[in-house]
């Protein structure tokens, strides 16, 4: 995963907030958010993107992917805090919570599938 953060969109300084413009920011995470989920279950049914290894955005924010997700659970993690802690994933707006814990979940649930070669001893 890269190391380059996108940057945060932050409150106009001077005390007052237009709120209008938090408005507005509050619908642009909705419409990312949409996009972000609709992106990942288009790619969860199309066999052709799973098998040449496309890996899709899950946290726009900071970039990480779902394959990022998938490393960390290989790698030991087991809870939501721990991926978040490992990929750095809605670690700013938090929109990504949802599907990024569908991509976890996914992902512990093949770590743990039985092989049906290792299901009896012989």
């Amino acid at each position: 995963m890269s190391d380059q953060r996108l940057p945060l969109a932050r409150k106009p300084e001077g005390g007052a907030s237009d709120s209008g413009n938090d408005l507005a920011m509050i619908e642009m995470r909705n419409r990312l958010r949409f996009v972000v989920e609709t992106a990942y279950a288009n790619h969860l049914h199309s066999p052709q993107s799973r098998s040449r290894g496309f890996a899709v955005y899950v946290c726009l924010c900071v970039g990480v992917t779902d394959r990022d997700i998938e490393s960390a659970v290989s790698d030991g993690a087991r809870s939501w805090r721990a991926v978040r802690e490992a990929t750095g994933c809605a670690g700013q707006c938090g929109k990504c919570a949802c599907t990024g814990k569908q991509v976890m979940r996914e992902a512990i649930s093949r770590e743990f599938e039985m092989e049906p070669d290792l299901a009896y001893a012989v």
